[in-house]
C-alpha cells in the first residue's frame, strides 16, 4: 500500500473510539497524551498503533497523528492529509467556503493551506480555546513560506 494511501485510510480509524481506550498508550509522539484535548487524540493514537505494528516511517507517522493539529515538520503527503480532513466534503460546516476552498486545489497549494490553518486558528480563538504550540509553528512556517513566494 502507498505512503498516500496508508495515510488517507489510517489517520480516522480511531476516530470513533472511546479516547480512555488508548489515552494511557499514546507516546508518540512524545507527551501527547498528556497535553492534548482528548477528542484529538485518535490521530496520535494510531500513529502509535502504528508505530506499534513496524512502521518506521516517520513523515507518515508525523502526518497521521498530526492531521487535526498540524506540525510544522509535516511534508507535503501530511499538508494535504491536513487539508483533506478539513475540506471533506462529508463534514457539516461551511460548505460553501470549503467547497472554494478546494476548488482552488492543487494550483494554489500554500495560500489555501494557510487558509485553512487559520480557520482552524479562527475556530480555536472564538471558542477561547487552547492553541497548541505545534498548531501555531505550523503556522509561522507556512505563513513565512507563503510570504517568499
Amino acid at each position: 500500500m502507498s505512503r498516500w494511501l496508508a495515510a488517507a485510510t489510517l489517520h480516522d480509524a480511531l476516530r470513533d473510539a472511546d479516547p480512555a481506550e488508548f489515552v494511557t498508550d499514546v507516546v508518540h509522539p512524545p507527551g501527547v497524551g498528556a497535553r492534548w484535548p482528548r477528542h484529538l487524540l485518535h490521530g496520535p493514537a494510531c500513529a502509535h498503533r502504528l508505530l506499534e505494528e513496524g512502521v518506521r516511517d516517520e513523515a507518515l507517522l508525523r502526518a497521521v497523528a498530526y492531521h487535526t493539529t498540524g506540525h510544522p515538520d509535516l511534508d507535503e503527503m501530511g499538508e494535504y492529509l491536513y487539508l483533506a480532513d478539513f475540506l471533506d466534503p462529508g463534514r457539516d460546516f461551511m460548505h460553501e467556503k470549503r467547497g472554494s476552498l478546494r476548488g482552488r486545489l492543487p494550483g494554489e497549494r500554500s495560500a489555501v493551506l494557510l487558509e485553512v490553518i487559520g480557520l482552524r486558528i479562527g475556530h480555536l480563538l472564538e471558542r477561547r480555546s487552547t492553541i497548541l504550540e505545534e498548531t501555531l509553528r505550523f503556522w509561522n512556517r507556512v505563513a513565512a513560506q507563503t510570504e517568499r513566494t
